[in-house]
């Protein structure tokens, strides 16, 4: 147990992170050594949720199934949603004051 890990996680964090040589180049190359090390590792698996409250909120707001057949429609349709989605977020943010 690391002595910055959370106490009731029994939960095994397994990385390629400071082994796979050719990664370990690109995160040097782009200066993100913090990477390595494991309070950022395990604070990156913490927030791994985020970006899958990005597509709960895509599909409560639009659809799960493409009403087209063909992939351009559907391509317009997504990504007008996602657009307006958007606007509709930073609606709401500076209705609550959040600039």
């Amino acid at each position: 147990m690391l002595p910055f890990a959370r106490e009731d996680s029994e939960r095994i964090i397994y990385t390629n992170l400071g082994i796979d040589e050719e990664l370990n180049d690109i995160f040097i190359k782009a200066e993100k050594e913090e990477y390595f090390m494991g309070e950022t590792i395990i604070e990156s698996y913490h927030n791994r949720g985020n970006d899958e409250l990005i597509n709960r909120a895509l599909k409560e707001f639009g659809t799960e199934e493409m009403p087209f057949k063909r992939f351009l429609p559907g391509s317009i349709l997504l990504f007008s949603s996602l657009v307006i989605l958007s606007l509709r977020v930073i609606q709401k943010r500076c209705s609550k004051g959040y600039h």
